[in-house]
Order: C-alpha cells, then structure tokens, then sequence
C-alpha cells in the first residue's frame, strides 16, 4: 500500500467585476493554502483604422498586472497609472473566500 506523504491541489478560476477580470490560481497543500495568485486584467476602449480614413472603436482586454501570496508574503506589481487599492480590496475578498472567512457586516 503506497503511502502518500502530501496531497497538493490546484484550482485555476476567474472573478469577473465590472471591467475588470481577476484570475485566480491558488495553490493548497495538505489542506493548508500555499499560494494565491490573481493576475489582473481589464476592459478598454482602443481605436483601429477602419481602412476608409475613420476610426472603429473595440472593447479590449490588457493585462494589467498580478498580486500573489505565497508564504506569508504579498507581491503586488501593477502599472503605475492604475490605482492599486481596489484591486487590494478584491485580493481580500478572494482572499477571504478561499480561506472561508466570513465577511464582515457593519451594525
């Protein structure tokens, strides 16, 4: 009978808000999150030649940048333009879910 030492499980899923997408890879092993990673992407508007001298707007996913938790320590590299704190806030929530942290409620 083979005994297993460790049992590491990786889930990949994406959180969708508003503009902005958020995909999650989280890394768990022996039941203990090892690593969490939300690569951030979102919606813009990007104007191409339409051929006739005119402009043709399309909706367009860039890559923002990722924040990770991998043991015990946050990595956070977004483009300076963008404003990180929101994207901190949803690490959180994620965050909290995964861990099955209950959100809290104001009284």
């Amino acid at each position: 009978m083979v005994n297993y030492a460790t049992t590491t499980l990786n889930r990949q899923g994406a959180l969708v808000n508003n503009d902005v997408t958020y995909n999650v890879n989280v890394t768990v092993v022996n039941n203990e999150l090892t690593r969490l990673n939300c690569g951030i992407s979102k919606k813009v508007l990007k104007q191409y030649p339409n051929g006739n001298g005119g402009y043709i707007e399309n909706q367009e996913d860039i890559y923002i940048g990722s924040i990770t938790l991998e043991h015990g320590r946050r990595v956070i590299e977004v483009v300076q333009e963008e404003d990180v704190i929101p994207h901190l806030i949803k690490f959180q929530e994620i965050l909290d879910e995964i861990i099955g942290k209950e959100p809290e409620t104001s009284k």
